[in-house]
């Protein structure tokens, strides 16, 4: 079968990756025009960062093959019909990529979204027939640090989940393809063809990651903090939770029985311990790429939902926002602070003084604060991720000399 991955970022190119490293005949198309060239040329640089013994150790494969085009005109011209073509653009441009790629689509041709969030099935079903549909997700984190090199860091036991929307023998046949080339590049991939209701239906593995991806990735974006940060922290973990449980009671009323305290103790245990060093995609959009997220698809839909059937769900009241806040500041200086007054870069009162006042905390609160910082430091965290949390409230721009991430950290390391 001859498979195109529609949108070839981050995870585009990790799971074309996967299909490659296990035979597949794939082309990638993306409007990335510097990935897809060198892609072309030198190969795809793929990397699986795999948890190891409670460290990590990187597999390094230069997987050659690919064909690559930034239109789908331009690999309709040269590929013809596509058997199978999987959507990996973002979910809120899904509905314009089906448009986009149809000189590349068939009347055969098997419309497949691995696309995290609810409602990408209800974009397929609006061209395609649902007996030339598959919905699916990876629970993989992805990157992609340069042009032709993309990164997985598998978040341990089951990596991808597929299904038909119904079964029929060209979702089958596409299933069957797909999870034959991904076993063999070493994804631990299931084909879910359960009726609805049942353990093995493909829905419940979509509402699945959806917890997933409400949870880790929107607080960590909000946070700016990596999983095992937010997870640390006795604030992080209740706001984990709390979007956990109205998760799982918006996924009930739908029809997908989900136990909250089950998801937390399995589930969610298994992202925090196996991918807990890692700043989740969204979190890569709101700090590295600055892109728009995909609040609207997941989170935001949770709550449509939920309000459509009646579901209160767990609202932050201005008071808690503001402890939650305070606290997160008082800790990103707190670590700041001790690694800048081991390094003996400063005077460690003139610096709390000068984060107070530039945060907007008051100078009714300044000498509590100074205390609290003074009495409770505790240094575990980069200066890189210091810089991004606190950068928000203006001391990366007001410390002056001190370049908060640049000189700092190189003379501290």
């Amino acid at each position: 079968m001859k498979i195109a991955m529609y949108g070839s970022g981050a995870a585009g190119s990790v799971f074309a990756s996967y299909l490659r490293k296990g035979g597949a005949d794939i082309i990638l198309i993306d409007r990335y025009e510097a990935h897809m060239k060198k892609v072309a040329e030198e190969g795809m640089h793929f990397t699986i960062h795999q948890e190891e013994n409670g460290g990590y150790k990187d597999y390094d494969y230069q997987l050659k093959g690919f064909r690559t085009y930034t239109t789908a005109a331009d690999a309709a011209a040269a590929e013809g019909k596509v058997d199978v073509i999987i959507y990996m653009t973002k979910a809120t441009q899904l509905e314009q990529a089906i448009q986009d790629s149809m000189p590349v689509v068939g009347d055969t041709t098997v419309a497949v979204s691995l696309i995290n969030g609810l409602g990408n099935d209800d974009n397929l079903f609006k061209v395609f027939p649902k007996e030339r549909c598959i919905i699916g997700s990876g629970v993989l984190g992805t990157a992609l640090p340069e042009p032709a090199h993309c990164v997985s860091t598998p978040a341990g036991g089951v990596q991808m989940n597929f299904g038909g929307a119904v079964r029929s023998e060209l979702n089958d046949a596409a299933c069957a393809e797909m999870l034959k080339c991904y076993r063999d590049g070493g994804c631990d991939a299931y084909w879910r063809d359960g009726e609805p209701g049942t353990d093995n239906n493909i829905y419940k593995f979509i509402w699945k990651k959806v917890c997933v991806n409400a949870t880790v990735n929107t607080v960590c974006a909000v946070l700016r903090l990596k999983i095992g940060e937010v997870e640390a922290d006795p604030f992080g973990q209740w706001l984990f939770h709390s979007v956990i449980r109205e998760t799982c009671a918006v996924a009930t009323a739908k029809g997908v029985p989900m136990d909250a305290d089950e998801f937390i103790a399995h589930d969610h245990q298994d992202i925090v311990t196996n991918i807990a060093d890692y700043y989740p995609s969204m979190c890569q959009d709101m700090l590295f790429n600055h892109r728009q997220t995909e609040i609207d698809v997941l989170n935001g839909k949770i709550a449509e939902y939920g309000e459509q059937l009646g579901i209160d769900g767990q609202r932050v009241d201005a008071d808690d926002l503001e402890q939650l806040i305070a606290h997160i500041v008082e800790q990103a200086v707190a670590r700041l602070l001790k690694l800048l007054v081991a390094a003996h870069v400063l005077d460690a009162m003139e610096f709390v003084e000068q984060v107070a006042v530039n945060a907007g905390i008051g100078q009714q609160r300044l000498g509590m604060l100074g205390l609290r910082i003074l009495m409770r430091v505790d240094a575990h965290v980069v200066m890189d991720k210091l810089a991004c949390c606190i950068g928000e409230f203006g001391v990366r721009r007001n410390v002056g000399a001190l370049q908060v991430g640049g000189d700092v950290d190189a003379r501290i390391h």
